[in-house]
């Protein structure tokens, strides 16, 4: 076995075991600025991982994840 064979089989794998894992949507977000950073790293993973990539469902569904804070402006 080639070195690009091996690379190819190596992704493949890797790709397969990726698409089989999916990601729960993020905890509710409660308007916390310190926390505002790794909330949206999170719903960016939950989409990628669970191929949500038309921008309305993405904000539709982060919309509904947003709680809480001084300006509640998701309501």
């Amino acid at each position: 076995m080639n070195v690009q064979t091996f690379i190819e089989e190596v992704r493949k794998d890797f790709t397969d075991k990726l698409a089989k894992r999916r990601i729960k949507k993020p905890d509710d977000f409660e308007g916390n600025p310190d926390k505002v950073r790794a909330w949206c790293q999170r719903i960016m993973l939950f989409f990628q991982s669970n191929d949500i990539s038309k921008e309305w469902k993405r904000i539709e569904i982060a919309l509904e994840k947003i709680k809480g804070g001084k300006n509640n402006w998701a309501q």
